[in-house]
């Protein structure tokens, strides 16, 4: 409820509903060792999307983004747990600039976050006014409404949740 709460206080103006896939294991080749394969877990599903976060806001505010610290409102929540067969995923809110179309704002997002290492071409991004029960129905679907028995299995990201306060 708190975290229901403290996005009711802080909406996300002109925001985009988003579900990212990730790549559920990747395999690497070592010299010595031969094939790898490493299992994403939640610290590197939140520094992939930190990673596409970085690209994305450099890529719309530019130098400001570093300099003026200028950056996309969001609200992250990671879903997933390998043992129970959940496919880790990210479910969220962006915030989209005015300036750029809903087309021009998809692709882009599609496109850096399959520049990610652990980025999946499966993606869906709708606006609230397309979501059952507008943004709070997408923030209650998000967090699930208290059906997830475990913190493994969904967690938000305030490492990448950013809202401003007001």
């Amino acid at each position: 409820q708190a975290y229901n709460d403290w996005y009711e206080h802080n909406p996300i103006p002109n925001a985009v509903c988003v579900t990212f896939t990730e790549k559920q294991v990747l395999t690497s080749v070592h010299r010595h060792a031969g094939p790898v394969k490493t299992w994403i877990n939640n610290q590197l599903a939140s520094e992939n999307f930190k990673h596409f976060l970085n690209l994305l806001n450099r890529k719309i505010f530019k130098n400001s983004y570093k300099r003026h610290n200028k950056r996309l409102q969001t609200f992250i929540v990671h879903e997933g747990d390998k043992y129970k067969n959940v496919r880790h995923h990210i479910h969220g809110i962006i915030e989209q600039p005015d300036w750029i179309s809903d087309k021009d704002f998809d692709e882009l997002m599609s496109n850096l976050f399959a520049k990610t290492a652990w980025g999946y071409k499966a993606h869906e991004f709708n606006r609230p006014s397309n979501h059952e029960g507008g943004e709070q129905g997408w923030l209650g679907y998000c967090l699930k409404d208290k059906k997830i028995k475990s913190d493994k299995d969904l967690w938000v990201d305030l490492e990448n949740t950013y809202l401003k306060q007001e």
